[in-house]
């Protein structure tokens, strides 16, 4: 949403951030960065509010984090 769109722009999380505001509120981040393994730690913290579009080795990785996630809970 377009709230959430305005908190995760406010600051630079990497150095090759661009961002994209899409027309439904939303913003598109992209960044290169060397490891998925942090990004995918940061990721976390807005997982009901992002998604990950590429590279699908990134949304596998976060789909398997949540899940045991979710396993740890029971």
């Amino acid at each position: 949403n377009s709230e959430v769109a305005k908190i995760a722009t406010e600051t630079i999380w990497h150095q090759t951030q661009e961002k994209e505001f899409q027309t439904d509120g939303s913003v598109m981040l992209t960044f290169t960065v060397d490891g998925l393994e942090e990004i995918c730690n940061w990721l976390m913290s807005w997982a009901q509010s992002a998604r990950v579009e590429k590279p699908d080795e990134l949304r596998d990785l976060l789909i398997t984090k949540l899940e045991a996630a979710l396993e740890n809970q029971k």
